[in-house]
């Protein structure tokens, strides 16, 4: 029931530790180093307690539980036996007949260390909160990583904290709208989203109550890209055929949605009303999406019927302002002026 462990000349000082501390019955492991200097393996045998390896993986958390995959070659032998759970079952604690000890000792795991992070991690995600909010996201992320070493969080762990209450979603979109953000933080965030079975304008929005890009196209661009390419794998069974035809689109609905919103903000004879675009016709749209989608095209009404949702939506969103009246007037004049631009 051992395990079979590769390293290298930098870390065979420890490893001959390790294994010359092993004594009487036990496992079995093996250990390759690979000499710097011939180009060749060398294979050496010893024996390890069982107790050790019991020592060695109960000391480790969940995820570096799973990364041990990649150090020892017999870890799935050794997570499938359930004497190793039931030697590291806490005393006084019995599990239920029949249970998985290996995933109620994990579950119990997890539930230990969120006491140490509830007890020493609540300075460290408020600081990380205010440093998201102050526009230093990467800062943020780099501080989670260093203060909760005890968890060894994952990318998808990390970006949890763009998740909070407390953040700005205008905060979120410099962050991961930012060139020098990696890629991965990007698509973990997108990650955290089911868009399967939505509409495409409805998915964008849900996206948007979490993250605002800011008003640069380069960055608008890097989100709608991710935001395409998770989309797109959601919805196969759907009508776009490629996640280039889904990022078109969601850019065109960008589009019709600011313009729509640049003719409300003019208003009744408002002093922006000269400088207000025009909002982007239904025959516009409709062409530029087709286009989008190739030779595939959309089915019937498809892009007809997304146009109208969005400038539904983005009329009553303005007659739910604060002021009523002038938003019903600027609604009304927007809506009928639609089919004339």
């Amino acid at each position: 029931r051992g395990g079979a462990v590769t390293t290298t000349r930098r870390t065979r000082t420890t490893s001959s530790a390790f294994l010359g501390a092993a004594r009487g019955e036990g496992a079995q492991l093996t250990v390759s180093s690979r000499l710097l200097t011939a180009q060749e393996t060398t294979m050496v045998e010893a024996t390890v307690p069982l107790q050790v390896l019991f020592l060695v993986f109960g000391r480790l958390d969940v995820r570096a539980l799973a990364r041990a995959a990649s150090v020892c070659r017999a870890w799935s032998k050794v997570a499938r036996d359930d004497s190793v759970w039931a030697t590291l079952w806490p005393d006084g604690l019995e599990p239920r007949p029949g249970s998985n000890l290996r995933e109620a000792y994990m579950r119990l795991h997890r539930v230990e260390q969120s006491k140490v992070v509830d007890e020493q991690g609540g300075r460290v995600w408020s600081e990380a909160v205010s440093l998201v909010n102050g526009g230093d996201g990467s800062d943020a992320l780099a501080l989670l990583r260093r203060e909760a070493p005890l968890l060894q969080p994952s990318t998808a762990d990390v970006v949890q904290v763009l998740f909070d209450d407390r953040v700005n979603p205008e905060a979120v979109g410099r962050l991961l709208c930012a060139s020098s953000t990696d890629a991965e933080v990007r698509d973990e965030f997108l990650a955290c989203f089911d868009f399967a079975g939505e509409a495409l304008e409805d998915a964008y929005r849900s996206l948007a109550t979490r993250c605002l890009p800011p008003a640069d196209r380069h960055a608008v661009r890097r989100l709608v890209a991710a935001f395409a390419a998770r989309y797109y794998v959601a919805n196969l069974e759907g009508p776009f055929a490629s996640e280039h035809a889904v990022k078109s689109v969601t850019l065109l609905l960008i589009v019709l949605h600011g313009s729509l919103e640049s003719k409300l903000r003019g208003g009744k004879g408002g002093k922006h009303r000269k400088e207000a675009k025009g909002v982007m016709s239904k025959s516009t749209f409709v062409e530029r999406g087709t286009a989008a989608n190739g030779l595939d095209g959309f089915p019937t009404d498809f892009l007809e019927d997304m146009y109208d949702a969005v400038v539904m939506t983005t009329l009553e969103a303005a007659a739910d302002s604060s002021d009523e009246e002038e938003a019903h007037l600027a609604a009304e004049e927007a809506a009928a002026g639609l089919d004339e631009e």
